[in-house]
């Protein structure tokens, strides 16, 4: 952690100013900022300084000699003053461990400087970097997951609506979409299968559980519900929406299913909802 210098004030006043800079912040996003203790004047010293010293503008003048966030470290982007080099050290270091998504902790007195020149080195290669966690990487989170989407990061969902009949005509249309290469699922409140009809067995209860346990599966490329009961009516769809509804039939077994469409006054109404 460090403050810079603006030719005019000490040491002392520019800190207390950093203080008061975080002070307006919302707790959640305050940075500590430490005073200048033992640990500040040892590092000021190795630096030709005194907590009155008044730094020349722009001068960085660290307090610590480790740089961390714990000890009020202010995170920078650095994006577009990397050298080339650095970034391409970073990269490789990655590579070499075999990650596509890693946080490289590179020490440099200047990041603007090749490494070679200036003495700096890669310190640890994280495998799970907390992006999103600063408020840096949170500007880049979005375009980062957009990297890892093909399309709108949705899978086909389609809904068949009804007794026994609706679940078959589900069956029948993951089959059809088996043959065709597609890796989809099928699931009731009380059952799931893989298109080709092989069982999964499942610990979660409810189409809503079982939905949110499915959607999970990497290999997954479709998904079909049946909805045989009134679970989802105040339970609400697992996902942000669906591609098509089917009502097969509404007049389902379990007398409360018709009771709970009555309350929502028009089924087809309550189901549109669900549809992009």
């Amino acid at each position: 952690m460090g403050v810079y210098g603006n030719g005019k004030d000490s040491v002392e006043t520019l800190v207390y100013e950093a203080w008061k800079l975080q002070q307006k912040l919302p707790p959640w996003q305050r940075s500590p900022v430490c005073t200048v203790d033992d640990l500040a004047r040892t590092e000021l010293q190795r630096q030709s300084l005194l907590p009155t010293s008044t730094p020349a503008a722009d001068r960085f003048v660290a307090l610590r000699r480790i740089e961390t966030t714990a000890w009020g470290g202010v995170d920078e982007d650095v994006s577009d003053s990397i050298h080339p080099d650095n970034l391409h050290a970073a990269l490789e270091a990655s590579k070499l461990i075999g990650l596509e998504i890693a946080g490289i902790d590179f020490i440099s007195v200047d990041i603007s400087q090749p490494w070679h020149s200036n003495g700096a080195v890669i310190n640890e290669v994280n495998y799970a970097p907390l992006l999103g966690e600063g408020a840096i990487s949170k500007q880049h989170v979005s375009e980062f997951v957009a990297g890892l989407i093909t399309g709108n990061g949705r899978i086909p969902v389609e809904v068949f609506v009804g007794d026994a009949a609706a679940a078959e005509a589900a069956r029948q249309k993951a089959a059809q979409l088996h043959e065709k290469g597609m890796a989809i699922m099928v699931t009731s409140h009380d059952w799931t299968q893989w298109g080709d009809g092989r069982k999964i067995t499942l610990t979660a209860d409810g189409l809503y559980a079982r939905t949110r346990a499915m959607i999970l599966s990497p290999s997954l490329e479709a998904m079909i519900l049946v909805v045989q009961n009134d679970e989802l009516s105040y339970s609400g769809l697992p996902l942000e929406g669906v591609d098509r509804v089917h009502i097969i039939n509404d007049k389902l077994s379990c007398k409360a299913v018709s009771d709970a469409f009555i309350r929502k006054k028009n089924l087809m109404n309550w189901l549109a909802d669900w549809v992009w």
